[in-house]
């Protein structure tokens, strides 16, 4: 099973390109599931015109329904209610309720419910391009953070059912809820920006973001020509704040006129822009995908965005910290003295996060975090097998005399497994197979 990478594709408004960038990466890549987060300006769909294969309710957002036949009228709910949502005659305004249950907690009667409320519709479609995870809300309904981690869990299982091993997700506008929820766990994150002084603000916006998910990051520059004084400004606010610079889109009328005929930067024929497309995704991979090398389209023909692997964990580890309430926990001390931590969040049986730290020299550093980032997404008989060869493929430089290093992340890995199997009455038996007392 491959191992499954997700890149988001943000911008802080609207307006920047960042669903034209999207459509282009659509069209490019082949192996991948394209999830469409951005449910208020829903663009792409039009540019990309998803056959729907599945259809799904979206049940979300409860808002409290009063019970008048419990009700004692005595007042409680109206006065802990900040939202002024419940009228003078114990109804409440579903438009003004915010859902946040304190007038249940108050009802000493049982009057106060809040029913789960269809708000709209998700969707697995197929587009020209490939899978495609979508949704729909009703009118008036907003965007919500529930909706982007649903769409985005059925992605991650359309993926393992295919065998795909990216995740492209177009993220919502802004800084909110449903950014944060296309962002977090995620492998990476590519910022579409604009030469204006607001791009450069929002940047600093999504950079605070980044460093909080301890999320690495890259920055498109769209439309860079229109101000090339700025462009140079937030190229030097990139390299200040650890941010990679994945490249520039000139600006170019045409792409306005492909994007209004409903086609991609490649089917419109815009020679320059498609070229640069395809540099810029080489740059995303070899910098936020580690060295996976991910087949794009070349006419009829399967290609690679590049041809040598780039050793991406000698760039600075991006996953180095601690994982919040860790399931399963290791602390290692190798042969040469350095010593190595590794914590996994664990759910259903598949390691959902993964973390490390190290006290040694900087090829250890390297090994724990690559250990730690191929465990991440995978289920836990899938972890105990990775070895120190696998650890140290994606290192082509690492020396031969440092062979030890990739040895004790591997031993440091299978040794949280193992302390994790002991708390939940588990264990590993003999020859790395592991017994799961479900």
């Amino acid at each position: 099973m491959a191992l499954i990478k997700e890149i988001c594709v943000l911008s802080g408004k609207e307006g920047t390109g960042k669903t034209c960038v999207v459509g282009a990466l659509t069209a490019l890549i082949q192996d991948k599931v394209l999830v469409d987060c951005d449910r208020d300006t829903p663009v792409l769909h039009r540019l990309l015109k998803p056959e729907v294969k599945d259809c799904r309710e979206f049940l979300s957002g409860p808002k409290g329904v009063i019970l008048l036949e419990l009700c004692t009228e005595c007042g409680r709910c109206r006065e802990v209610c900040r939202f002024g949502a419940i009228s003078e005659d114990f109804r409440i305004d579903p438009s003004v309720c915010e859902g946040c249950g304190l007038c249940e907690q108050s009802c000493s009667f049982g009057a106060i419910d809040f029913p789960s409320v269809q708000r709209g519709e998700w969707f697995v479609s197929e587009t020209r391009f490939g899978a495609m995870v979508h949704a729909r809300l009703d009118a008036g309904q907003e965007n919500s953070g529930m909706l982007v981690t649903l769409i985005r869990e059925k992605a991650q299982e359309l993926a393992r059912e295919r065998d795909l091993s990216l995740i492209l997700i177009n993220g919502p506008l802004g800084f909110g809820v449903p950014v944060i929820s296309s962002l977090a766990g995620a492998d990476g994150v590519l910022v579409v920006t604009e030469p204006t002084q607001t791009g450069l603000h929002d940047l600093n916006r999504f950079s605070e973001l980044s460093r909080h998910f301890k999320i690495p990051g890259m920055v498109l520059i769209n439309k860079y020509d229109l101000d090339s004084g700025m462009a140079d400004r937030i190229e030097d606010f990139c390299r200040e704040n650890g941010l990679g610079i994945a490249g520039r889109l000139p600006h170019d009328p045409g792409i306005s006129e492909a994007m209004a005929q409903g086609k991609t930067i490649q089917e419109w024929g815009l020679r320059g822009p498609e070229k640069e497309i395809r540099a810029i995704w080489r740059r995303v991979q070899e910098n936020l995908l580690n060295t996976e090398l991910i087949p794009v389209m070349s006419g009829s023909k399967r290609k690679y965005a590049s041809a040598e692997p780039a050793p991406r964990f000698w760039l600075g580890p991006f996953n180095e910290g601690d994982v919040e309430q860790a399931d399963g926990l290791a602390v290692v001390t190798g042969p040469c003295g350095d010593t190595m931590e590794i914590s996994l969040k664990i759910e259903m049986n598949r390691v959902t996060d993964s973390r490390f730290r190290i006290r040694g020299c900087e090829v250890s550093r390297a090994c724990a975090s690559n250990a730690a980032a191929l465990a991440k997404g995978r289920e836990l008989e899938e972890v105990w097998d990775i070895d120190e060869n696998d650890i140290a493929r994606d290192l082509p430089k690492l020396p031969d005399d440092h062979r030890h290093c990739a040895l004790l992340a591997r031993d440091t890995l299978r040794q949280a497994i193992e302390n994790y199997l002991k708390s939940k009455g588990k264990g590993a038996g003999s020859g790395g197979d592991i017994i799961l007392n479900l």
